[in-house]
């Protein structure tokens, strides 16, 4: 679910964005346009970005150890 309220809320941020551009720009129907295009492009990137998270942090991957040795150490 937390992957749908990502995309919703980018979705309305984009479109009030995309809404104030486009109706400054031009005319209330042409700030409908481009701010349903914009929420769009940000909802499905939104959507797609959180599902790789999603993959990196499943918790499979091998630990990695590194060793730190103190610059006083030889």
């Amino acid at each position: 679910m937390k992957r749908l309220a990502n995309a919703a809320l980018n979705f309305a941020l984009n479109f009030v964005v995309g809404y104030a551009v486009g109706t400054v720009v031009a005319d209330r129907s042409t700030g409908r346009r481009v701010g349903l295009g914009l929420g769009l492009v940000g909802a499905v990137g939104a959507y797609l970005l959180s599902g790789l998270e999603e993959v990196r942090n499943d918790g499979t991957s091998d630990a990695v150890d590194i060793e730190v040795q103190s610059p006083n150490q030889v």
